[in-house]
């Protein structure tokens, strides 16, 4: 019994001042760190799928529309600029706001925002 305890405590002692176990590793199912760390795709290659207009889903109205200039939002009548670095949109918003395109397809829109770490699946309103 007292060998078992020696034992654990010596574990326990090692593991504690072994600097590998106190580093935390970077979560590698999360969309958010596949994105921006991972990712090989440029979205300005592939700009012309990012034009149209999208929403939640394929019955509602659009939440918003990009002309390849401007994003248009269907509650908000001024047109705003964005620009496009890899695969990041940069919305000319106050405060700056970036979306990270994490898929994109010609009917489909999959990205995360600077504000909060969930995937935003948006579809392309024909």
């Amino acid at each position: 019994m007292k060998n078992t305890i020696l034992v654990i405590l010596l574990i326990l002692i090692y593991s504690c001042g072994n600097k590998k176990a106190q580093v935390r590793p970077i979560i590698e199912d999360s969309l958010v760190k596949n994105s921006i760390i991972k990712s090989q795709f440029r979205l300005d290659k592939n700009i012309d799928l990012l034009k149209g207009a999208w929403a939640e889903n394929e019955e509602d109205n659009a939440l918003f529309s990009l002309d390849g200039q401007y994003i248009n939002y269907a509650d908000d009548p001024e047109q705003y600029t964005y620009t496009i670095s890899g695969d990041t949109v940069i919305l000319n918003l106050q405060p700056t706001a970036k979306l990270f395109i994490i898929k994109i397809t010609k009917d489909s829109l999959w990205f995360t925002d600077d504000f909060n770490e969930d995937t935003t699946k948006l579809y392309r309103r024909k």
